[in-house]
């Protein structure tokens, strides 16, 4: 009899801790496919240069500033070098970025060469 409680107990409180581990999972999934919602991810672009043959004017160009850093492309060419968007339109990196719609770590990620200055 007395085993036969100590088993039931010892029963439960494995059912506890697996239910704690899944809720506990569910809750990290759930959390992580919340993240998903921020348009700069739901967003996909291709990073294209309009400046195909072109000599490109060796002097960095900045295109964004924060408090801490002045990010600059390598040479003169924000005018030709645009984001083109899952839905086929076309955006100029610089206009994209002063709009807030793609930040700069998406654009390092997505392969656009960038230098950052400390200001």
């Amino acid at each position: 009899m007395k085993s036969r409680i100590i088993f039931k107990s010892i029963f439960v409180l494995i059912l506890i801790v697996i239910l704690f581990c899944l809720v506990f999972i569910i809750y990290d999934k759930a959390g992580k496919r919340a993240r998903i919602y921020d348009p700069l991810l739901l967003s996909t672009y291709t990073i294209m240069y309009d400046n195909e043959g072109k000599d490109c004017m060796s002097t960095p160009e900045v295109i964004y500033k924060d408090n801490k850093y002045s990010y600059s492309l390598p040479c003169i060419s924000s005018y030709d070098t645009y984001l083109l968007w899952d839905d086929g339109t076309k955006e100029l990196v610089k206009n994209a970025l002063e709009n807030k719609k793609v930040d700069i770590d998406s654009l390092v990620s997505h392969g656009l060469k960038i230098d950052k200055n400390e200001i």
